[in-house]
């Protein structure tokens, strides 16, 4: 009767009588065969659960190839999942069609990344969309599989400058998941270096998008300091679009380098309110950084807010001497950038 009803009943009794069937452990291939073909959108999305175990079969597999292009969103997102539980290199294409079609919808690519826990890189090139490609590097990234690493690498080599930028911020995001950096991974690969210098060469060029832009100089923290200084000066210049100088100063900030102080302070009186906010806090996050400032200052008088900025610092090498307009300030455990009276400050 159940498999009666599967077949010819409405379309909640066949969903009813399908999942029925599987508490009973009595479903069997044949009758997901005809739910998958179901014309109702639900009962083929309940279809595709309850035949990931089926998934490798014949019959089977290729009707979740064919799901892949269903009109149905949900559908297509639940056969991405079922895709999933089929161990062969079959499943790229019809994935990609899935995130072709659903590169606006978070959840889809979810689902897409969770069926290629090992072929992730391999998906990355049949992929246009530059989010649902750095999602997919970011897995690559977590596996930290050279071989998968390298083929990535040559891959990009090819691309243009704004998809590598995505593609290796993913990477970078998944290795850093695992405790990883990608300069370990790229220091004895030229092929990998030229990566990141056009990453550099893409953060420098004004003629491109400033989200292009940002996302190329997220990356030059994977460059040694020396090619990545000069990019940082230039970027730092009061001609760049705001939004790219405070990226640049999120990335110059993560570089242990004395320099750094220096170059965050160069063109302070350029910074506007929400660019100052970004460089002291930047400067605040070491100690010798927090002392080139106060050294910036000099003798002038402090504004409250930067006083109470220093009455926080804890900081063992940092030295209040007498030219410092500090030297009888309270000492704290904690240092904070207090927001809304800092940026006063004309240092």
């Amino acid at each position: 009767a159940l498999r009666e009803l599967a077949r010819k009943g409405g379309p909640l009794g066949r969903l009813h009588a399908g999942w029925t069937l599987q508490g009973l452990v009595a479903l069997d291939v044949e009758v997901v065969l005809g739910l998958l073909d179901d014309p109702h959108p639900r009962v083929r999305e309940n279809a595709l659960m309850l035949a990931e175990r089926w998934a490798s079969e014949k019959a089977v597999s290729g009707k979740l190839i064919r799901l892949a292009e269903d009109p149905d969103p949900r559908v297509r997102y639940q056969a991405a999942l079922a895709l999933g539980a089929w161990d062969d290199d079959a499943i790229l294409e019809p994935l990609a069609k899935i995130a072709r079609a659903g590169a606006g919808d978070r959840w889809t690519r979810l689902a897409v990344a969770t069926a290629v826990p090992r072929r992730a890189g391999r998906l990355i090139p049949l992929v246009e969309d530059p989010a649902t490609a750095a999602e997919l590097a970011s897995l690559v990234g977590a596996r930290q599989d050279e071989g998968e690493i390298r083929a990535l690498t040559a891959y990009l080599l090819a691309q243009e400058p704004g998809r590598q930028a995505a593609i290796l911020n993913g990477l970078a995001e998944g290795m850093s998941r695992r405790g990883a950096k990608l300069a370990t991974y790229f220091q004895e690969s030229p092929e990998a270096q030229e990566l990141l210098l056009r990453a550099a060469a893409l953060a420098e060029n004004e003629e491109r998008l400033p989200a292009e832009r940002i996302a190329a100089v997220r990356l030059l923290i994977h460059l040694p300091w020396e090619k990545a200084a000069p990019a940082f000066s230039r970027l730092l210049a009061d001609r760049q679009p705001e939004e790219v100088r405070i990226a640049a100063v999120g990335a110059i900030s993560s570089h242990p380098r004395p320099e750094v102080a220096e170059m965050l302070m160069a063109s302070w009186k350029t910074y506007l309110p929400a660019m100052r906010r970004e460089v002291l806090e930047a400067m605040g996050r070491r100690n010798e950084r927090l002392g080139a400032l106060l050294d910036r200052v000099g003798g002038k008088k402090l504004t409250p807010g930067l006083a109470r900025l220093v009455e926080r610092l804890d900081p063992p090498d940092v030295a209040l001497s007498p030219d410092r307009p500090v030297a009888g300030a309270r000492r704290d455990r904690r240092w904070r950038v207090l927001m809304n009276d800092v940026v006063e400050v004309d240092a």
